[in-house]
């Protein structure tokens, strides 16, 4: 699963939450960068993050 980028239904199940709503809130406090709308929506991890997982 781990990529550059995640979709909402993908970090809500990674997560395990429910609410699409609070995935993207958390999404844009996290500072995710979105490309694409609507369901086409991807959020970029930021390369820090991907550094720490590889570690």
């Amino acid at each position: 699963m781990m990529g550059t980028n995640i979709s909402n239904a993908q970090f809500r199940e990674f997560f395990d939450i429910a609410s699409e709503k609070a995935a993207y809130y958390l999404l844009k406090k996290l500072k995710f960068e979105a490309l694409g709308e609507n369901k086409n929506r991807k959020y970029i991890i930021p390369a820090k993050l991907l550094l720490n997982v590889s570690d």
